[in-house]
């Protein structure tokens, strides 16, 4: 009688059971547990990335167990399950766990939590009439990769079940209505507890009176919460010009936070040609450090790009101690709105975390031409020469054009070898957009896979139609 919609045809349907399917595969033992162990792992460095546009996983019970998960964090703990796949380490251990004979297969489950994942955004995107009216094989594609890959136990009715039925109806359903997002159920289910279950518990529970003593009690929490965001704005303001610095390069706001400073003295010069740790005075008791401990240690390929700069320099301007200044975090802000978050920093909360950001540049090729290129970078910190801020990056060996990630989900790069050429720095209006680069577990330690942003996945579906 009514639209099918993703929240439980999906969250609390398909990928319910896909996972009930993949308990069964593996069972129980060493190497379920080595795979919830990686899932661990995946899901702490998908929370420190510069771009966090992804669904939310749940780390419970594990990744195989589905339990005591929300349909929203079933949909991230599958697309923790695809990155997982795509490491060295964890291909490998899936592999083993699931028994597959042949690569041809492992591509094709790897290629179906693409598809399956993607086409969730699909259903929920703006997409053009025609392509939706074409869509039906493509859809139907992806639900046989579903029923061949994650076969039901003995004593169900296998797939043919009513939500199976209903995710091959989505496509009518947009033809009449338009996207999915017009009949999703999610945003009034997660309102209710605050327009409904919240407020009904300050009420006399009288039928008659309820909804009027909700929607009271609901004006009072809303004018509490305007209130509250007045004040943090204000207060917000005030640490922007207490404890930032803020530098305007044409339409971007960049505000520099995490100051500290280094006095670089012939002795300390000494010990970093050496390789002696580098540890710096920190000028704020905020982003992670606690109070009593305001010196950590610079990251080492940092020091090394400050020590070429300061070979340079002088040696008489080390005699009485040069002051040396850098960030450990950054908030740009463009014009239209957009707002770009960065860390560059060896201990936050006792964890090192540097962000990972597309970079322009401008190249001169064989012939003696200007080129643009863009490569994927890791940010080391943000230092101050010569009264100029600029981020010191840590660049790939090769650029990518952004065009591969949208092909492909997800691209494998490795950062240079040769410090003298791969560490460098740029300005802060040379970085483009954030970069999700998870760790290649079981390569090196310079091999990286970057990851398609979830607001792009549904092109990817849709471009296969």
């Amino acid at each position: 009688m009514t639209p099918p919609e993703l929240l439980r045809t999906s969250g609390q349907g398909l990928i319910k059971y896909v996972f009930e399917s993949l308990s069964n595969q593996i069972g129980s033992g060493k190497d379920r547990d080595e795979i919830d162990k990686q899932h661990v792992r995946m899901y702490m460095i998908i929370k420190r990335q510069s771009e966090r546009d992804f669904p939310r996983g749940a780390m419970r019970n594990g990744i195989i167990d589905g339990t005591k998960c929300h349909a929203e964090e079933r949909k991230g703990n599958l697309f923790l399950l695809l990155c997982i796949a795509h490491t060295v380490d964890g291909s490998d251990k899936l592999q083993k766990a699931l028994g597959y004979p042949s690569q041809s297969r492992w591509k094709k489950f790897l290629e179906f939590l693409k598809l399956y994942l993607s086409m969730e955004e699909w259903f929920h995107d703006c997409n053009r009439k025609e392509e939706v009216h074409n869509s039906r094989d493509m859809i139907a594609k992806v639900l046989r990769m579903l029923q061949d890959l994650f076969p039901r136990e003995e004593g169900t009715n296998g797939w043919c079940i009513p939500k199976m039925h209903a995710m091959t109806k989505f496509m009518d359903y947009m033809i009449r209505y338009g996207s999915a997002m017009n009949f999703f159920g999610g945003q009034g289910e997660s309102a209710h507890k605050f327009f409904v279950k919240a407020p009904g518990l300050k009420t006399q529970r009288r039928a008659k009176e309820f909804s009027a003593q909700i929607a009271e009690q609901y004006y009072h929490v809303m004018v509490t919460q305007y209130a509250l965001r007045a004040i943090q704005q204000q207060e917000e303001q005030h640490n922007v010009l207490r404890n930032q610095t803020v530098h305007q390069i044409d339409d971007l706001s960049v505000y520099f936070s995490g100051k500290y400073s280094l006095v670089v003295t012939n002795d300390i010069l000494q010990g970093m040609r050496d390789g002696d740790s580098i540890y710096v005075k920190w000028h704020s008791d905020r982003q992670g450090v606690r109070q009593n401990d305001n010196n950590y240690c610079l990251n080492n390929q940092l020091v090394t790009f400050i020590l070429s700069k300061l070979d340079l320099m002088d040696s008489s301007e080390f005699e009485n101690g040069y002051t040396l200044e850098g960030y450990t975090r950054i908030t740009t802000r463009s014009g239209d709105g957009c707002k770009l978050l960065l860390y560059a920093h060896p201990s936050f909360q006792g964890i090192e975390w540097y962000d990972w950001v597309y970079v322009h540049f401008e190249e001169i090729n064989a012939s003696g031409d200007a080129v643009e290129n863009f490569y994927p970078a890791r940010i080391l910190g943000f230092i101050t020469v010569n009264n100029v801020t600029e981020a010191v990056i840590h660049c790939a060996e090769k650029p990518f054009n952004w065009s591969d990630v949208e092909d492909k989900f997800i691209v494998r790069t490795k950062l240079g070898s040769r410090v003298e050429v791969s560490i460098v720095s740029v300005p802060i209006s040379s970085l483009v957009h954030p970069l999700c680069a998870l760790p290649d577990y079981g390569s090196d330690s310079l091999s990286y896979i970057i990851v398609l942003p979830k607001r792009n996945w549904s092109r990817y579906f849709g471009d296969k139609i």
